[in-house]
């Protein structure tokens, strides 16, 4: 089920509308903005569907990037694309082979960027 219809009800805030607009910029790429937890996918899902380009999400641990994907992809239509990239399980000098998934999911957002 898409929420992406509930979008609209960011656009009378002022807030909003501000930081879209400092967004819309010529050459700008980056903002900042104070949002309650249970609001962020809400927020970056209508972000980026108004926007209409790329947006770019750094989460401070793999568990918050994985909830957030899966929060964002709840508040996105369902023909869009909300790309993840897993950290893997293995340590940059390890030799051990990483998780064949893992490396796929990692490639395909690679290349979509």
């Amino acid at each position: 089920m898409s929420l992406s219809r509930l979008g609209g009800l960011l656009e009378s805030s002022a807030s909003y509308i501000g930081l879209k607009q400092n967004l819309e910029k010529r050459g700008r790429v980056f903002a900042r903005a104070q949002v309650l937890t249970e609001g962020t996918a809400f927020l970056l899902a209508t972000l980026w569907r108004d926007l209409g380009r790329p947006v770019l999400v750094v989460t401070p641990r793999p568990e918050d990037a994985r909830s957030l994907h899966d929060q964002m992809a709840t508040w996105s239509d369902e023909d869009t694309s909300i790309l993840h990239f897993p950290a893997t399980d293995t340590l940059p000098f390890e030799r051990l082979m990483s998780d064949l998934d893992t490396s796929q999911d990692r490639l395909r957002t690679l290349s979509a960027l």
